[in-house]
């Protein structure tokens, strides 16, 4: 799979014989954060020519201040893909999670050896999870 991502201003100009883009792509993926260089790294085997267009460089897409909470489905996701080696060392356990209803005065608390796991969720900061994908689209 060839995988290249540019600035949207660049993605109508006509390659140089220098430049090794094809001209063409199966796939164009408009956007170049989470959902997008997601969907890039799952089809990086698929054979087929990607590319992400996105507006901002890649710093500047990495550099907001916000974190995702993952849940073990989403952790099995990035692991087959091959990114959560590469956040694992910056994520954060929820070793516990609490379920209440306003109307009952009970708690159900819930933890990671209820189900054999070493977390029940994970969390991350944005920068994080991006450097991965970014890194891995490159």
């Amino acid at each position: 799979m060839t995988l290249d991502a540019f600035p949207r201003s660049q993605a109508t100009v006509a390659p140089t014989s220098a430049d090794r883009r094809p001209t063409t792509y199966d796939v164009a993926i408009v956007g170049g954060s989470v959902v997008g260089l997601v969907l890039a790294c799952a089809l990086r085997d698929s054979g087929l020519t990607v590319a992400v267009v996105e507006a901002q460089p890649p710093a500047v897409g990495a550099a907001r201040s916000q974190a995702y909470a993952f849940s073990l489905t989403s952790a099995r996701i990035l692991g087959g893909m091959g990114l959560w080696e590469a956040i694992a060392p910056e994520l954060t356990r929820f070793d516990a999670v609490q379920l209440s209803d306003g109307q009952y005065d009970q708690v159900a608390v819930c933890k990671p050896q209820d189900i054999g796991a070493e977390a029940l969720y994970y969390a991350a900061e944005h920068c994080t999870l991006m450097q991965a994908l970014q890194t891995a689209v490159a």
